[in-house]
Parts: structure tokens; C-alpha cells; sequence
């Protein structure tokens, strides 16, 4: 016989349920319309002159979340040629609970 106190089956119950609110939302996500991929999809046009190639360039950008708050970015620079890739790695916070409404 399997002998479980009050306090550890809430705490499961809840992980159940934070579980279940998690594949809801999968779900949901899966049922949203798919933007095209291309212009043969039916994506829009880019405007003319729009550049096949290109670069982007930070240079000494400061940002922070909202207005009075300390910046998160400080004198960041930084350039990409074409084709490169950026992984950007920092504290990873978590705000729980959670709602997509």
C-alpha cells in the first residue's frame, strides 16, 4: 500500500495540473494558421530594392526593459557579415505562473 500525506499530493495534483495547462496550450499553438513561407506560398513581396544580402551592425546600443529601469545592454556593439549566426546567452529568469491570453 502506497501511503501519500496531504501536503505531497497537492504538490502533485499541481504538477498534474501545470503539466496538463502546458499540453493545452501545445495544442492550441498547433492549431494556429501558418504564415507562408515564400512568395510562391503567398507571402508578400519584399519592396523593390529590398537587399538580397546583407550585414547588421550594433554599435554602442544601451537597452533595458522598460523606462527607469537599469539597462540590461550597455554600450553593446557588435557586427554580422551575410550568412553569420549570433547566439545571445544571459541569465535565464522565470516568472511563474505564466499567462497567454
Amino acid at each position: 500500500m502506497i501511503h501519500i500525506t496531504p501536503p505531497r499530493f497537492v504538490r502533485q495534483i499541481s504538477e498534474v495540473e501545470n503539466c496538463m495547462t502546458a499540453m493545452e496550450r501545445l495544442i492550441e499553438y498547433t492549431r494556429l494558421p501558418q504564415e507562408p513561407k515564400d512568395v510562391a506560398e503567398g507571402a508578400a513581396a519584399p519592396p523593390p530594392g529590398w537587399p538580397r544580402s546583407g550585414a547588421l551592425r550594433y554599435d554602442r546600443v544601451t537597452a533595458s526593459y522598460r523606462p527607469g529601469l537599469p539597462p540590461v545592454l550597455r554600450d553593446l556593439s557588435f557586427s554580422l557579415e551575410g550568412g553569420q549566426s549570433c547566439g545571445l546567452v544571459g541569465r535565464y529568469v522565470v516568472c511563474w505562473p505564466t499567462s497567454f491570453s
